[in-house]
């Protein structure tokens, strides 16, 4: 396969990054699992029915071999050096790929790099990776987060008004003005579920026992929590991370165990999704922050 005419590979392993593909000395020649990972299918069948029925569906992890070559001549040996200390098998490498503009990224670990044998002498010199990714699906680069209850621009720049002498008020500028809406509409437009990162600030004072609803399904994740002013309550909803944490000045606390025991950690689906807080006292004084990645099955 020619090499696309975008196809940039950004890898980034702690500190250091190394790009490969369009616009670099290191080119692309061929690439492999960029479209979808394989699938598996789970059936039970019954001696008394023809076929079989669905249990479940399951998107295996992903493969990405790229096959690439040192362009430049006089950076060979630099280049091969550099490539042999990168990709190094204990470590999580991030991968951003960019693919005629469409940009995503993934976390990925080296299951198999090595050199291509030669056939001429004039050959450049070429490298084969494989990359396993456990979870298959494509991110994107940001994450979307929404203020429910956020400032709402009330009137154009510049403004101001009059002062009024009499009054002994000064001239003041107003810029916004807090809403206190208490639901908020998210636009999950990836191909499968995701989890959130929903933040809780306890702004302008006390609130008991801080609460998450999914306006549609009714799931909910509630905290049994006195939170003083200027706590931050952090439910993370994302699969092999789910915490509830209570962030109080520069200590960081695990607060799991007080969550409503009929709470779920729910997941945000498809399409558009209603999302509303709660708290049994003092709901006003909360100031809540929705972060999610959309997730694809392919680029």
């Amino acid at each position: 396969m020619m090499e696309k005419e975008i196809l940039l590979l950004t890898f980034k392993n702690k500190d250091k990054t190394l790009l490969i593909g369009t616009g670099q000395d290191i080119k692309i020649t061929d690439i492999e699992g960029l479209i979808s990972s394989d699938y598996k299918i789970h059936t039970k069948s019954s001696a008394l029915q023809h076929g079989s029925i669905v249990t479940g569906t399951k998107v295996n992890e992903r493969l990405i071999r790229v096959w690439f070559s040192i362009d430049t001549y006089n950076l060979t040996d630099e280049l091969r050096q550099k490539l042999i200390h990168f990709f190094n098998p204990n470590d999580v490498i991030n991968l951003k790929i960019n693919y005629w503009h469409h940009q995503v990224q993934i976390d990925c670990l080296v299951q198999d790099f090595d050199e291509e044998e030669y056939t001429s002498f004039y050959d450049l010199l070429s490298f084969r990776l494989e990359l396993k990714c456990p979870h298959p699906f494509f991110k994107s680069l940001d994450s979307f987060g929404k203020n429910i209850a956020e400032n709402t621009a009330n009137f154009y720049f510049p403004l101001a008004f009059a002062e009024v002498a009499d009054t002994k008020h000064e001239k003041k500028k107003v810029f916004s003005f807090k809403t206190f809406s208490d639901v908020v509409t998210l636009q999950n437009d990836g191909d499968v579920d995701v989890g959130m990162i929903i933040e809780l600030t306890a702004e302008n004072g006390t609130v008991t026992n801080p609460k998450i609803t999914n306006s549609e399904t009714k799931q909910f994740i509630e905290c049994i929590v006195e939170m003083q002013k200027g706590d931050v309550l952090i439910f993370n909803t994302n699969v092999g991370h789910k915490s509830i944490k209570l962030k109080r000045g520069d200590e960081i606390t695990n607060v799991s165990n007080k969550i409503n025991k009929q709470s779920t950690y729910f997941r945000l689906g498809l399409g558009q999704t209603k999302i509303s807080y709660d708290a049994s006292l003092n709901k006003t004084n909360l100031s809540v922050r929705i972060f999610f990645n959309p997730e694809y099955l392919g680029v």
